[in-house]
């Protein structure tokens, strides 16, 4: 009879991990439910190989314990807030964090990331093709109903525009990365059709927040790559940008007619209720129900903006630990791409884009709630942990 002993069951559940990890990157682009199954999926593998192998779950990095002051805050805000069940049911979105400290203490290699990453990158452009399609054909193909609003917005097989264009923004970021830093030309060929497959799918999403963000995405390059001939390929893409706008009425109406946009009215009735609730905000979840309560908003269910949103919604514990959270992966992110060897051309190039697709998450961030959008922070998380591990294994060198 065939059995299994701890160490090869638990090589087992290392391998069926990496499977589940490869499964979540296919799915990110395209379904929320098939990437968060793998992501459960490869949680219990985790899991389970890391006892069998008695292995410690979790390795000490610089997040920790911003990430777990953070979730205490957390955690604290639902126990004084305005509904405590109301915002107990809701701390289980905050769960996707897991992908973070999935990624960071399973990554192996190199060749893991390029893996990873090459499989996420190819998707996520043929996804971006597909939304091209849509924009010009102005329907979704895939419910087969007419794209909404008057500019056929793109949505690729997500249910939001938004989603899709915070996705789309990250991963142009971390396409640029591998195109400035590739040395093979080749290489190049592929991420400058990728970048500019993906550029064209977020201009028809006609979304404000995320194309701001990969503006600042854009200048990060820029500013780590600090050399002329980059900054001149940067300039470049910063023109093609403006012409693109320019001949593209409807992203320009988008982006410059204020008179339609609510976000400052929504920012001012934010800070009415951060005044109401300081320490620990009106509680996760409770957002839409306070304004109602309060005749705050006519039923805004969030912030537009991730600073904001987390004061009120959580107070300024959880605040002033998010911000310690991000400088400390922005911190660690560029030690990460300075460290890198020069001549580890594919590392360099993630690690460049990975911290400018972080920058262009925040930038977009300040106005949308991104945040709390799980397709997006997924990703988000996934691109915190690749940099932590980039980090540390430069360490252990």
């Amino acid at each position: 009879m065939f059995t299994l002993n701890r160490a090869q069951a638990g090589n087992i559940g290392r391998i069926l991990l990496k499977i589940a990890l490869c499964s979540f990157v296919i799915f990110l682009p395209i379904s929320i439910s098939g990437a968060q199954i793998s992501l459960g999926l490869a949680l219990l593998f985790w899991v389970v190989s890391s006892v069998l192998l008695a292995k410690p779950l979790v390795k000490a990095d610089s997040l920790n314990l911003p990430i777990i002051t953070f979730l205490i805050a957390l955690v604290v805000s639902v126990v004084f807030s305005t509904d405590f069940l109301s915002s107990l049911k809701n701390l289980k979105t905050f769960w996707i964090i897991s992908v973070f400290f999935l990624t960071v203490n399973n990554l192996e290699s190199e060749a893991e990331l390029k893996r990873l990453y090459s499989i996420f990158l190819i998707v996520m452009t043929l996804m971006a093709g597909y939304g091209i399609i849509q924009h010009f054909v102005g329907v979704d193909l895939n419910k087969l109903t007419k794209l909404g609003g008057d500019y056929s917005r793109t949505v690729g097989l997500f249910s939001l525009t938004l989603t899709y264009a915070e996705q789309i923004t990250m991963a142009l970021c971390v396409s640029l990365g591998f195109f400035l830093y590739s040395n093979v030309k080749k290489d190049k060929i592929l991420f400058c059709f990728a970048s500019l497959v993906m550029f064209l799918a977020l201009i028809w999403t006609y979304s404000k927040g995320p194309l701001i963000g990969l503006l600042g995405g854009i200048v990060t390059l820029g500013v780590l790559k600090g050399k002329g001939k980059s900054i001149g390929i940067i300039l470049l893409i910063v023109i093609l940008f403006g012409l693109v706008l320019y001949f593209s009425k409807g992203t320009s109406r988008r982006l410059f007619d204020l008179r339609s946009d609510n976000r400052l009215n929504i920012w001012k009735t934010n800070l009415r209720m951060i005044k109401d609730r300081p320490l620990t905000g009106v509680g996760i979840g409770n957002y839409e129900t306070y304004n109602y309560r309060k005749n705050y908003l006519g039923g805004e269910c969030h912030a537009h903006n991730n600073f904001l949103h987390i004061q009120a919604t959580a107070g300024i514990f959880a605040t002033i630990a998010f911000l310690w959270l991000w400088v400390i992966l922005l911190k660690e992110g560029i030690i990460a791409f300075k460290q890198v060897p020069k001549d580890s051309f594919y590392l360099k190039g993630l690690a460049a884009g990975g911290v400018s697709a972080l920058v262009g998450f925040l930038v977009s961030g300040l106005f949308e709630y991104n945040l709390g959008d799980a397709e997006v922070a997924m990703f988000m998380w996934f691109i915190a942990g690749s940099l932590i591990f980039i980090r540390k294994g430069i360490n252990l060198k």
